[in-house]
């Protein structure tokens, strides 16, 4: 997806949890579908996946993320064959233990999708560092319903759609580097 004026991308930072060759509050933006939960059963697994996120991941996004930038999680939800995990809920409460607060949340849901049925909903969650400058609630819906665009044939990751992102960045209008760390 092109970025649009103002804005650059860090390519090449490919482990968030690594992101030293980045400096302290460099990013503006980050966008980024984590590696989804797909290890694991029940909800002890679950909220497991979800600490690790906020705790590995989430300590170097917040050194990065300038002081008011937003970070856009794009995370699937699972059915782990007896009920549905609520991940947007287990990560919420894990990344707000770890000194970030929600400012947003949508939906994109996957239609046309070459996986089975329990993996098509997607939760796009705005999350700001503690102490930031809070987004007032704007009546922006943040809900799609799109197929998944083009993935590598080797990826396991599926790719969010450059509709959706596109969007995100509007909404943040915040300028600068913009990184997606996976």
């Amino acid at each position: 997806a092109r970025l649009g004026p103002g804005r650059r991308d860090l390519d090449g930072a490919r482990d968030g949890r690594r992101l030293g060759a980045i400096a302290t509050g460099e990013v503006a933006v980050i966008i980024t579908s984590p590696p989804y939960w797909v290890q694991g059963r029940g909800l002890a697994s679950a909220e497991r996946w979800a600490r690790t996120l906020a705790k590995e991941f989430g300590r170097q996004w917040h050194r990065v993320l300038q002081p008011d930038g937003d970070c856009w999680l794009v995370i699937g939800d699972r059915h782990d064959g007896r009920e549905w995990a609520g991940l947007d809920g287990l990560v919420t409460r894990a990344m707000r233990r770890a000194g970030w607060t929600l400012q947003a949340k949508g939906c994109w849901a996957q239609v046309r999708s070459r996986e089975r049925w329990d993996n098509r909903i997607n939760y796009v969650l705005r999350f700001r560092k503690v102490g930031a400058h809070p987004v007032r609630p704007r009546s922006v819906t943040l809900a799609w319903m799109l197929p998944l665009p083009w993935s590598h044939p080797d990826s396991r990751w599926d790719a969010t759609p450059p509709a959706v992102i596109r969007r995100l960045l509007a909404v943040s209008r915040k300028r600068g580097a913009v990184l997606d760390p996976f």
